[in-house]
């Protein structure tokens, strides 16, 4: 759930999402770097009448390994809108996203 905000302050950074700058985490773009494994994006968009779900497979961003954060979590971001894009009616709008603002910036909710 890289769209999640992250707890621990030391391992997220401001990146955009949807245009609007957004807390994201580190880990994965961390762990893409070290170990230079192929990063797959992917969702389950749920069928009508609980008819099961179709599971959606894409490469991640370029950059999403990079070494400079901001360009990684900003790939990361792009990922997730893509998905987001795929079943936008499905995506969990009610999460608080942008709770945590970058300094100067006023408050969303």
């Amino acid at each position: 759930l890289p769209d999640q905000v992250p707890h621990d302050k030391n391992q997220q950074v401001f990146a955009p999402f949807f245009g609007v700058m957004a807390e994201t985490m580190t880990l994965i773009a961390r762990l893409a770097h070290k170990t230079q494994a192929t990063v797959i994006f992917t969702y389950a968009e749920r069928l009508p009448n609980g008819q099961g779900f179709h599971l959606h497979f894409f490469p991640a961003p370029q950059g999403i390994d990079a070494i400079d954060l901001h360009v990684a979590t900003q790939a990361l971001n792009q990922g997730v809108e893509l998905c987001v894009h795929g079943c936008v009616e499905q995506y969990q709008w009610g999460y608080k996203r942008f709770k945590t603002r970058p300094a100067g910036e006023t408050m969303m909710y």
